[in-house]
């Protein structure tokens, strides 16, 4: 590839013939400038666990410096793209080219802001000054349901209860009329029996010729 730079420490050759030299890539963020990477001490980083090796502190944010191994994925420390990024060096042999590193990326670092964490209250008691203080979320505030306009309604979701006063009215209703239609059944088999009574009350009548016999 033609891209004429300045080799410097990172000569294509000067990396190749260096057995103690070894190449990390680091993923820096925008507060952090490559002089503040000098005189950096760090711990021996481990090839198969991801580990914080060490920190950086400036003057308004503090940054932990971490090692990511090789088959331990930490989904909180991120970087994941680093496994995946070759190494381009110049060559002054070469007019300043850049070619393949001939040696493997050895390390992988990520530098990441700290989390801030919530200070704890003052207390003369030394117990509570020890015990760890739990950050909790502030209650949601309730709105009251009349000055509500829209309701969320997806679908497949229960509809909303009936009013109780409603439910009484209904079920008075349908008390009452089984006993209407049982009072006109009542009145129908009264009228009906009556009939019969009054035909089977009434006694035939005797014929002329029975009298004139008597």
């Amino acid at each position: 590839m033609e891209h004429h730079v300045d080799s410097g420490d990172f000569d294509w050759d000067a990396v190749e013939n260096d057995d103690n030299l070894e190449l990390w890539v680091i993923r820096v963020p925008e507060g952090v400038k490559p002089k503040h990477l000098e005189d950096l001490k760090l711990d021996a980083p481990s090839t198969s666990k991801t580990s914080r090796i060490g920190s950086i502190d400036r003057k308004h944010t503090s940054y932990d410096v971490w090692s990511l191994g090789d088959h331990d994925e930490d989904e909180s420390v991120g970087g994941e793209e680093l496994r995946g990024l070759s190494c381009l060096l110049p060559r002054q042999k070469k007019g300043g080219k850049l070619y393949q590193a001939p040696k493997p990326v050895a390390r992988h670092l990520v530098i990441s802001a700290r989390p801030t964490l919530p200070t704890p209250a003052h207390s003369s008691d030394s117990s509570s000054q020890s015990s760890p203080l739990t950050s909790h979320n502030p209650a949601r505030f309730c709105y009251p349901k009349e000055v509500l306009k829209h309701r969320f309604m997806p679908l497949g979701s229960l509809a909303p209860v009936e009013d109780l006063s409603e439910i009484e009215v209904d079920a008075a209703l349908l008390v009452k009329k089984p006993s209407h239609q049982s009072h006109t059944a009542a009145q129908e088999r009264g009228d009906t029996s009556g009939k019969k009574r009054k035909g089977g009350g009434d006694v035939p009548k005797k014929s002329k010729k029975a009298k004139m016999a008597a």
